[in-house]
């Protein structure tokens, strides 16, 4: 189980920030000029699946700030949330649909849709400050 304090956790929420940020400068350029990043793709969507599994693995505080370690709490919290948006996101649909076809564009499209859960993020950075006031 993996705690919402934990250090390597907060690292790795930073790093994905960044690449979230990343994503949404590169992908209206690949759109626009029609560039092929499959590597960079490729990495991206393994790191985004990496997340998730994380994601799955990781505990919540809830609105009564009561931390959640219950893998089936944490798992509907997830799946009633976030977790379309971003399968969605690593799913490669240029490969089910053909290169051929815009189905990249749309990948790249909801990808950036993740951008979202920054919001998120920044709603948990609050809560774990209140909670280490309170401790202190």
């Amino acid at each position: 189980m993996i705690y919402p304090e934990n250090t390597k956790k907060d690292i790795w929420d930073i790093f994905i920030t960044i690449l979230l940020i990343m994503t949404c400068i590169i992908t209206p350029v690949n759109i626009a000029f029609s560039h092929e990043w499959d590597v960079y793709n490729a990495i991206v969507d393994g790191l985004f699946l990496l997340d998730v599994i994380l994601i799955f693995n990781t505990a919540f505080y809830d609105e009564d700030l009561i931390l959640i370690k219950d893998r089936k709490s944490i798992a509907k919290n997830y799946l009633t949330g976030w977790f379309t948006i971003d399968i969605l996101a690593i799913i490669p649909f240029d490969v089910f649909l053909g290169s051929n076809s815009n189905a990249g564009d749309y990948n790249a499209l909801v990808r950036v849709a993740r951008f979202g859960r920054l919001y998120k993020l920044v709603k948990l950075t609050k809560i774990v400050r209140i909670l280490k006031v309170i401790k202190n």
